[in-house]
């Protein structure tokens, strides 16, 4: 049997999660891991961005952002949890990142998506200046259907100078984060 896509007024029916890094007593921490739940817009689906460690979150002027240190060795990612197929549409998370020299994330390196197992072919740079600060966006293509039930995506360096397999005490940071996708049918 066939995905069918539900549509209203001639549109598929999109969902997203939306995390509010804004609101500042949102993000709970415990020891050096974060936690931020999304604010959902279709019961079909919720999520959490957390880390294995590396943290905690820090405020940053008017909102919290999700800190990574040791980015290789600790990873940010979103767990969701859906009761109905689903195919992803877009990622979009602005990141901050350190980049100085005699680290191995000198002068940049790349930053990668892998959802669950399946690494992305798409990647960001992480490095200064015009980089720093920067809004992505990952369009999925329309075979990234997740079965109902849980799933990850998660953020991972790649390219590392020095033979680094980590970003040392430089940070990898994450805030501005929503996710969108189609709700599928039977």
């Amino acid at each position: 049997m066939t995905d069918r896509v539900p549509f209203q007024d001639g549109q598929p029916i999109l969902g997203s999660l939306y995390w509010p890094f804004e609101n500042k007593k949102a993000m709970k921490t415990e020891g050096d891991k974060s936690k931020l739940e999304a604010v959902p817009s279709s019961r079909q689906i919720i999520g959490f961005l957390t880390q294995d460690g590396g943290g905690p979150s820090e405020e940053w002027d008017e909102k919290k952002v999700m800190i990574t240190r040791y980015f290789g060795k600790y990873f940010p990612y979103i767990k969701l949890f859906n009761t109905c197929k689903i195919q992803l549409k877009e990622l979009n998370f602005r990141h901050y990142q350190n980049n100085n020299n005699g680290f191995g994330t000198y002068p940049d390196y790349k930053v990668g998506i892998k959802v669950d197992e399946t690494t992305l072919e798409k990647s960001c740079i992480a490095g200064p200046g015009i980089n720093f600060g920067k809004t992505e966006t990952i369009n999925f293509n329309e075979h990234w259907v997740l079965a109902p039930g849980e799933h990850t995506i998660t953020w991972f360096p790649s390219g590392l100078n020095l033979g680094w397999n980590d970003t040392g005490s430089e940070y990898f940071a994450l805030d501005f984060l929503t996710l969108s996708f189609i709700v599928l049918l039977d």
